[in-house]
Protein backbone atom coordinates (compact mmCIF):
# COMPACT_ATOMS: atom_id res chain seq x y z
CA UNK A 1 0.00 0.00 0.00
CA UNK A 2 2.90 2.36 0.73
CA UNK A 3 4.18 1.84 -2.82
CA UNK A 4 0.74 2.40 -4.34
CA UNK A 5 0.27 5.60 -2.33
CA UNK A 6 3.37 7.01 -4.06
CA UNK A 7 2.04 6.09 -7.52
CA UNK A 8 -1.19 8.12 -7.96
CA UNK A 9 -1.31 7.47 -11.72
CA UNK A 10 -1.24 3.67 -11.33
CA UNK A 11 -4.50 1.77 -11.06
CA UNK A 12 -5.91 -1.69 -11.57
CA UNK A 13 -8.71 -1.83 -14.14
CA UNK A 14 -10.52 -4.88 -15.39
CA UNK A 15 -13.47 -5.38 -17.70
CA UNK A 16 -16.58 -7.18 -16.54
CA UNK A 17 -16.68 -10.45 -18.47
CA UNK A 18 -18.55 -13.71 -18.70
CA UNK A 19 -16.42 -16.68 -17.74
CA UNK A 20 -12.81 -16.59 -16.67
CA UNK A 21 -9.58 -16.38 -18.64
CA UNK A 22 -6.40 -17.48 -16.83
CA UNK A 23 -2.81 -16.58 -17.73
CA UNK A 24 0.02 -18.01 -15.62
CA UNK A 25 3.68 -17.16 -16.18
CA UNK A 26 6.76 -18.74 -14.63
CA UNK A 27 10.40 -17.71 -14.79
CA UNK A 28 13.70 -18.15 -12.98
CA UNK A 29 17.00 -16.32 -12.79
CA UNK A 30 19.74 -18.93 -12.56
CA UNK A 31 22.28 -17.88 -9.91
CA UNK A 32 21.59 -14.24 -10.67
CA UNK A 33 22.76 -12.83 -7.33
CA UNK A 34 26.37 -14.01 -7.33
CA UNK A 35 27.54 -10.43 -6.69
CA UNK A 36 25.91 -10.53 -3.25
CA UNK A 37 27.29 -13.95 -2.44
CA UNK A 38 24.51 -16.41 -3.24
CA UNK A 39 24.22 -18.88 -6.08
CA UNK A 40 20.62 -19.84 -5.40
CA UNK A 41 18.27 -19.08 -8.28
CA UNK A 42 15.21 -16.88 -8.08
CA UNK A 43 11.64 -18.00 -8.91
CA UNK A 44 9.01 -15.63 -10.26
CA UNK A 45 5.33 -16.45 -10.80
CA UNK A 46 2.40 -14.26 -11.85
CA UNK A 47 -1.21 -15.35 -12.38
CA UNK A 48 -3.69 -13.15 -14.23
CA UNK A 49 -7.43 -13.75 -14.03
CA UNK A 50 -9.37 -11.92 -16.75
CA UNK A 51 -6.31 -9.77 -17.37
CA UNK A 52 -5.94 -8.72 -13.71
CA UNK A 53 -2.96 -9.87 -11.64
CA UNK A 54 -4.46 -11.88 -8.77
CA UNK A 55 -1.32 -13.63 -7.54
CA UNK A 56 2.40 -13.03 -7.85
CA UNK A 57 5.50 -14.05 -6.01
CA UNK A 58 9.25 -13.76 -6.09
CA UNK A 59 11.49 -15.87 -3.90
CA UNK A 60 14.83 -17.64 -3.72
CA UNK A 61 14.87 -21.32 -4.53
CA UNK A 62 15.78 -23.55 -1.55
CA UNK A 63 18.94 -25.01 -3.11
CA UNK A 64 21.48 -24.05 -5.76
CA UNK A 65 20.47 -25.30 -9.21
CA UNK A 66 23.11 -27.01 -11.31
CA UNK A 67 21.81 -25.47 -14.54
CA UNK A 68 19.42 -22.85 -15.84
CA UNK A 69 17.14 -25.66 -17.04
CA UNK A 70 17.00 -27.08 -13.53
CA UNK A 71 16.11 -23.63 -12.12
CA UNK A 72 13.39 -23.16 -14.76
CA UNK A 73 11.90 -26.59 -14.05
CA UNK A 74 11.76 -25.83 -10.33
CA UNK A 75 10.08 -22.47 -11.03
CA UNK A 76 7.59 -24.18 -13.35
CA UNK A 77 6.72 -26.68 -10.64
CA UNK A 78 6.06 -23.84 -8.19
CA UNK A 79 3.81 -22.09 -10.73
CA UNK A 80 1.91 -25.36 -11.25
CA UNK A 81 1.26 -25.66 -7.53
CA UNK A 82 0.18 -22.02 -7.29
CA UNK A 83 -2.23 -22.06 -10.24
CA UNK A 84 -3.78 -25.38 -9.22
CA UNK A 85 -4.44 -24.02 -5.73
CA UNK A 86 -6.04 -20.83 -7.08
CA UNK A 87 -8.14 -22.83 -9.56
CA UNK A 88 -9.37 -25.13 -6.78
CA UNK A 89 -10.30 -22.08 -4.68
CA UNK A 90 -12.14 -20.61 -7.68
CA UNK A 91 -14.06 -23.87 -8.12
CA UNK A 92 -14.99 -23.85 -4.43
CA UNK A 93 -16.45 -20.38 -5.06
CA UNK A 94 -18.57 -21.74 -7.92
CA UNK A 95 -16.37 -20.65 -10.85
CA UNK A 96 -15.35 -22.95 -13.70
CA UNK A 97 -11.61 -23.54 -14.09
CA UNK A 98 -10.35 -24.53 -17.56
CA UNK A 99 -8.42 -27.78 -17.02
CA UNK A 100 -5.64 -28.28 -17.85
CA UNK A 101 -4.35 -24.91 -16.67
CA UNK A 102 -1.69 -23.42 -18.98
CA UNK A 103 1.61 -22.14 -17.58
CA UNK A 104 3.72 -20.01 -19.92
CA UNK A 105 7.49 -20.44 -19.64
CA UNK A 106 10.35 -19.06 -21.73
CA UNK A 107 12.53 -22.16 -21.43
CA UNK A 108 12.19 -25.15 -23.77
CA UNK A 109 13.67 -27.51 -21.16
CA UNK A 110 10.78 -26.84 -18.78
CA UNK A 111 8.20 -27.56 -21.46
CA UNK A 112 10.05 -30.69 -22.60
CA UNK A 113 10.45 -31.97 -19.04
CA UNK A 114 6.76 -31.40 -18.23
CA UNK A 115 5.68 -33.24 -21.37
CA UNK A 116 8.27 -36.00 -20.76
CA UNK A 117 9.76 -35.66 -24.24
CA UNK A 118 13.40 -35.79 -23.20
CA UNK A 119 13.91 -39.23 -21.71
CA UNK A 120 17.62 -39.13 -22.56
CA UNK A 121 18.10 -35.66 -21.11
CA UNK A 122 21.18 -34.87 -19.07
CA UNK A 123 18.75 -33.78 -16.33
CA UNK A 124 17.77 -37.38 -15.57
CA UNK A 125 20.12 -37.65 -12.60
CA UNK A 126 19.38 -34.15 -11.26
CA UNK A 127 15.86 -34.78 -10.01
CA UNK A 128 14.68 -37.44 -7.62
CA UNK A 129 11.58 -38.76 -9.39
CA UNK A 130 10.00 -39.59 -6.02
CA UNK A 131 9.70 -35.88 -5.19
CA UNK A 132 6.04 -34.91 -5.11
CA UNK A 133 6.60 -31.73 -7.10
CA UNK A 134 8.12 -33.68 -9.97
CA UNK A 135 5.10 -35.95 -10.06
CA UNK A 136 2.77 -32.94 -9.86
CA UNK A 137 4.61 -31.31 -12.74
CA UNK A 138 4.24 -34.40 -14.88
CA UNK A 139 0.51 -34.68 -14.14
CA UNK A 140 -0.61 -33.26 -17.48
CA UNK A 141 -4.31 -33.60 -16.74
CA UNK A 142 -4.23 -30.50 -14.54
CA UNK A 143 -1.40 -28.35 -15.87
CA UNK A 144 0.39 -28.00 -19.18
CA UNK A 145 3.47 -25.93 -20.00
CA UNK A 146 3.62 -23.76 -23.13
CA UNK A 147 6.68 -21.90 -24.41
CA UNK A 148 6.43 -18.12 -24.70
CA UNK A 149 8.98 -15.61 -26.00
CA UNK A 150 11.24 -14.29 -23.23
CA UNK A 151 10.19 -10.73 -24.07
CA UNK A 152 6.55 -11.65 -23.31
CA UNK A 153 7.12 -13.56 -20.06
CA UNK A 154 5.50 -11.41 -17.36
CA UNK A 155 7.11 -13.46 -14.55
CA UNK A 156 10.43 -12.00 -15.67
CA UNK A 157 9.42 -8.91 -13.68
CA UNK A 158 9.84 -10.94 -10.48
CA UNK A 159 13.21 -12.57 -11.11
CA UNK A 160 15.66 -9.83 -12.03
CA UNK A 161 16.20 -6.09 -12.29
CA UNK A 162 15.14 -4.46 -15.55
CA UNK A 163 15.65 -1.26 -17.44
CA UNK A 164 12.75 1.17 -17.64
CA UNK A 165 12.22 0.17 -21.29
CA UNK A 166 11.93 -3.54 -20.44
CA UNK A 167 9.51 -2.84 -17.57
CA UNK A 168 7.43 -0.67 -19.89
CA UNK A 169 7.33 -3.41 -22.56
CA UNK A 170 6.20 -6.02 -20.02
CA UNK A 171 3.57 -3.62 -18.66
CA UNK A 172 2.29 -3.12 -22.23
CA UNK A 173 2.09 -6.90 -22.66
CA UNK A 174 -0.05 -7.13 -19.52
CA UNK A 175 -2.31 -4.38 -20.88
CA UNK A 176 -2.54 -6.23 -24.22
CA UNK A 177 -3.74 -9.35 -22.41
CA UNK A 178 -6.38 -7.35 -20.53
CA UNK A 179 -7.66 -5.82 -23.79
CA UNK A 180 -7.96 -9.26 -25.42
CA UNK A 181 -10.43 -10.40 -22.73
CA UNK A 182 -13.93 -10.11 -24.30
CA UNK A 183 -16.28 -7.61 -22.65
CA UNK A 184 -19.46 -8.86 -21.08
CA UNK A 185 -22.49 -7.93 -23.16
CA UNK A 186 -24.78 -5.37 -21.57
CA UNK A 187 -27.70 -7.01 -19.85
CA UNK A 188 -31.11 -5.77 -20.93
Amino acid sequence: MAYLSTMPDERLWVKRVQGDTWHTYSDSDHAGDTLIGTTRSHTGVIILLNGMPVYWRSNKQPVTSVSSACAEIYALSEACRDVRLLAWIAEDMGRVAPWPMVVYVDNAAGVSFQHDTCASSKLRGVFNYRWDWVQDLRDQTQVTAVKVDTKLNLADLYTKCHTAATRKALKQEMARIAVKIPSQKAQS
